[in-house]
């Protein structure tokens, strides 16, 4: 089998401050030009979510109302929702909003991050996260709010991150992570990059781009001794949920500490 080229680290997005941890929305401005994410990967990545789509259609295609689709068909420069998104490295959530809320009605979720896609669609934004410690009581009504003062064709984007065994970019919901003995090299940084592009007044497309490095080679020291603090001030709930900060956590803090010293 192929294996994923490494791309160049990309310092915007595995930086780590030395603030405790706790859930932000950390949005920024995009500019449309560069609202989609390619890289040496693409290649990679777009076999990979045409193998998924023929072998598991079921768990990574969602339809959806035609004139929500063919919104955001002509906003990926395509006829058909399922080709544009067959196109980016990108996976394409349609969040389309109704009485109840932004639910998530459509896309092509191939790469998600230990959560069943289908489980998902038709729920709305905070019933999606419900999973997440901390994320109703912190940001829940914060990312409601953004999603409904978002202007048309205002793009953002924000960063989600996990640390895991796999280099993978399917993660299965509940997948044991592997024993380590090298924590630079067999712990991978997996980071989300999140956008989010308002289309029409009641349709949003949420984009999910997954950046994986081996820490080892994502980390300065810098960004080694925030990350130990986030782990440190991270509530026994979310280390639980986070399956790598359950399992490894005494390693890891003892390779960042370390990584951290060099500085």
């Amino acid at each position: 089998m192929t294996t994923r080229p490494l791309v160049p680290v990309r310092p915007e997005l595995v930086g780590f401050d030395a603030k405790p941890y706790r859930h932000r929305l950390g949005l920024r401005s995009v500019p449309m030009a560069e609202w989609l994410d390619r890289d040496e990967a693409a290649a990679f990545d777009l076999a990979e979510k045409r193998r998924r789509l023929a072998t598991e259609p079921e768990r990574v295609h969602f339809r959806g109302p035609d004139e929500v689709e063919g919104l955001v068909a002509t906003a990926l420069g395509t006829d058909d929702l399922l080709a544009g998104a067959l196109s980016v490295q990108e996976d394409v959530v349609v969040l389309h909003r109704t009485r109840t809320g932004w639910l998530f009605v459509a896309g092509l979720v191939c790469f998600p991050s230990s959560w069943e896609p289908r489980e998902k669609v038709g729920l709305p934004v905070l019933a999606i996260h419900d999973p997440v410690p901390g994320y109703a009581e912190e940001i829940g009504v914060a990312v409601d709010r953004f999603l409904d003062r978002l202007d048309i064709d205002d793009v953002r984007w924000r960063r989600n991150w996990s640390l895991t065994t796999s280099p993978d970019l399917w993660l299965e919901p509940g997948r044991p992570e592997a024993p380590v003995s090298d924590v630079g090299r067999d712990v991978w940084l997996r980071i989300e990059r999140q956008t989010f592009r308002r289309v029409a007044p009641d349709v949003i497309v949420f984009g999910i781009r997954i950046h994986l490095w081996p820490l080892g080679a994502a980390l300065d020291a810098r960004s080694a001794g925030g990350l130990a603090r986030k782990i440190r001030t991270a509530s026994p709930a979310f280390r639980a949920y986070k399956e790598m900060l359950a399992t490894h956590t005494d390693q890891l803090l003892a390779w960042l500490d370390d990584r951290a010293g060099d500085a």
